[in-house]
């Protein structure tokens, strides 16, 4: 009975092992669920864009497209949120560059769309990604004001490439305080330490007191917490929060309040 029991044990303790080593080892699998396009497929938007690529360090190329709204006040370089591509996520940024008149630029990350894999493996490449969309936005619009948009996981990225390239403002959808801190919630058995993406929004948004900040996130988010966008509020003095009730993590663009909120602070960068 004992060396029965002892097995046991020991297959348990091993299975154990060998889930936590693949949550570790492949938490880009758990964070990320892209899906890829063909390089020559055509999308279909309802308004007018461009796509390109941004060629990294290592000779990856990312995919992005560019809405360019007529006579745009400023532009928003969008981060979207862990799933999909750009035939999904285009439709959003061609409706945000279409009722605030500001031009959009949005990347799929690699592994998605037509971005050259494999997955992210942690936040460095995401970081240069974003760098490198930034500075060249700004040689193609040197006079306009650049807002920072950071969807879900895509919030985390924003403020992080924030922190760098110090932009006129940050706009977070339903944001999460870090990475570390929501896996934690949904796993409590790990600590925050075992986190290998280091996007934590608590902590850069504390680097960027002099940057105003909205914060839009739904009561009923299901994904992430309501709470984690009302802790993030109290980050610094220049944060405004905008609460959807009943909002979920999908839907708040539905509500006439969303579009009011941005057009309204979006208002307050132009000349």
């Amino acid at each position: 009975m004992l060396k029965r029991f002892t097995r046991i044990v020991m297959l348990f303790l091993l299975g154990a092992i060998l889930g936590i080593s693949i949550l570790y080892f492949y938490q880009e699998r758990i964070l990320f669920f892209p899906s890829t396009l063909e390089k020559n497929h055509v999308f279909n938007f309802s308004t007018p864009y461009s796509e390109a690529f941004l060629q990294l360090e290592d000779g990856r190329n990312i995919h992005y497209l560019t809405f360019e709204a007529q006579d745009a006040e400023g532009v928003i370089l969008y981060f979207h949120g862990n799933a999909g591509n750009l035939s999904d996520w285009g439709t959003v940024a061609s409706e945000l560059a279409e009722k605030t008149n500001w031009s959009v630029w949005i990347m799929d990350y690699p592994g998605f769309g037509k971005s050259d894999g494999p997955l992210p493996k942690n936040e460095k490449v995401l970081l240069e990604i974003g760098v490198g969309l930034s500075r060249q936005l700004k040689l193609q619009h040197p006079n306009k004001p650049i807002v920072l948009f950071g969807r879900s996981v895509g919030s985390g990225i924003s403020t992080l490439v924030a922190t760098i390239t110090k932009p006129s403002a940050l706009i977070l959808e339903t944001p999460y305080i870090s990475i570390a801190k929501l896996g934690h919630e949904i796993y409590p058995i790990l600590p925050e330490s075992f986190a290998r993406f280091d996007l934590d929004n608590e902590s850069n948004l504390k680097h960027l007191e002099s940057t105003p900040t909205l914060i839009l996130h739904g009561s009923s988010d299901q994904v992430i917490p309501f709470s984690h966008g009302e802790y993030l509020t109290k980050s610094h003095n220049n944060i405004e929060f905008i609460p959807f009730k009943d909002g979920g993590h999908n839907n708040l663009s539905r509500q006439a309040q969303y579009w009011d909120s941005l057009t309204k602070f979006l208002e307050s960068f132009e000349r």
